[in-house]
């Protein structure tokens, strides 16, 4: 028996195989884990058509689908005293089981399947089907056993899954994947991770002994790979690979402004020093100055007062005459479009020779969907170029 407590504060019990012991190489191995980018998308889409969204998580979803392991255990004391000791099947796809997910995904996409929704080609963990008045496609979403759906009517899709499910959490995304989620006064949506940003510094000041502050994530000429301090202890080591973590999980989540200085630091992983400690705690100093700084919903056109000129160029017209033999590849399957489309803007740019040592540029990049930022990256370029 598994003892936790949520993310709500209720406790919960589980019972969990131990999948550890088993040898289940045969066996498909998969567990739905919708895209971030998916999800970004699908707000900026049900901000555009005026969609509502309503959240959900599967009671106990695992149990609802049966193992295609055959696994033979012996009970333990959970199954009280006159049954201790004898030899059980596992019948169910109990959590701890390395097949369990993909049994559980097979399930709940029957069921979504059954009610005429068919996967994406982009992200098969998002389903879409054209909606009864032909007036929007209506999705859904899946993350291991939580889901959101985007409809004008998702009560109705909701009570669908209830005939099958024991539905908790019912209701608008609140906290949902690691983001909590609340209305400006314009009624659009706004997401961050305050909470998970918060929770995690209150477990650092208590391991680390001390309150990081800082204004900024990193120095813009600092260059970590020249820092000659001393090495850490293997402690040490390992809590700095464990800040890294929940740096990189922050970053995936949605703040894209300490992107960069994750990604400076998250290269001494293997070999961090006592500079590259101090660098991490002083990104988180700047998270806990900013905790609440939030990516807002919006599929209008975006504003660039100041730039008119760059953005007034035809510039399909001057890569069609470096490129004359391009053309968009538009796939045949692609689902009839129901409203116009959406402006979509690419910010991107390098240094030259960032990195000291390797001599390796850092390229960003930042993707919005109207004005919403859909898709961000930090990344150290895979090869040394000579100019840029």
């Amino acid at each position: 028996m598994i003892f936790i407590v949520k993310q709500d504060l209720w406790r919960k019990a589980r019972l969990v195989a131990g999948g550890h012991l088993v040898d289940a190489l045969d066996n498909n191995i998969y567990s739905s884990t919708v895209k971030g980018i998916s999800v970004r998308m699908l707000h900026v889409i049900a901000h555009k058509q005026n969609l509502k969204l309503l959240c959900g998580d599967v009671g106990n979803a695992y149990v609802n689908a049966y193992t295609n392991e055959l696994v033979y255990s012996r009970a333990g004391p959970e199954f009280g005293e006159e049954l201790r000791g004898s030899i059980i099947l596992i019948r169910k796809a109990l959590y701890g089981l390395r097949s369990s997910s993909e049994c559980w995904w097979a399930h709940f996409a029957d069921t979504i399947r059954g009610m005429g929704f068919q996967p994406t080609r982009y992200d098969k963990d998002v389903w879409y089907k054209m909606s009864n008045d032909t007036s929007h496609y209506e999705y859904i979403c899946t993350h291991s056993d939580d889901f959101m759906i985007v409809s004008k009517t998702p009560e109705v899709i909701m009570e669908g899954l209830k005939q099958v499910y024991m539905i908790k959490s019912e209701g608008p995304p609140e906290y949902y994947l690691g983001n909590d989620f609340k209305k400006d006064k314009k009624g659009r949506w706004c997401f961050g991770c305050k909470k998970n940003i918060q929770e995690s510094i209150a477990r650092i000041e208590v391991m680390f002994g001390v309150q990081p502050k800082s204004t900024i994530p990193m120095s813009a000429n600092d260059h970590p790979e020249l820092d000659d301090t001393t090495l850490l202890s293997d402690d040490e080591h390992r809590k700095f690979q464990m800040l890294i973590g929940m740096l990189n999980w922050v970053v995936t989540i949605g703040r894209f402004d300490v992107a960069h200085a994750t990604m400076s630091l998250s290269r001494f992983s293997a070999c961090p020093r006592k500079g590259h400690l101090e660098r991490v705690l002083k990104v988180f100093g700047y998270l806990k100055r900013r905790p609440n700084r939030r990516i807002v919903v919006d599929s209008r056109s975006p504003d660039f007062s100041g730039f008119e000129e760059d953005f007034s160029k035809d510039y399909a017209s001057i890569l069609g005459e470096d490129y004359p033999e391009a053309s968009e590849e538009v796939d045949c399957n692609l689902p009839k479009p129901l409203v116009n489309e959406l402006d979509i803007t690419v910010f991107v740019d390098s240094d030259h020779a960032h990195d000291k040592i390797t001599r390796r540029s850092v390229t960003g990049l930042i993707i919005f969907v109207g004005r919403t930022p859909v898709f961000f990256m930090s990344k150290r370029q895979g090869a040394v170029e000579t100019s840029t």
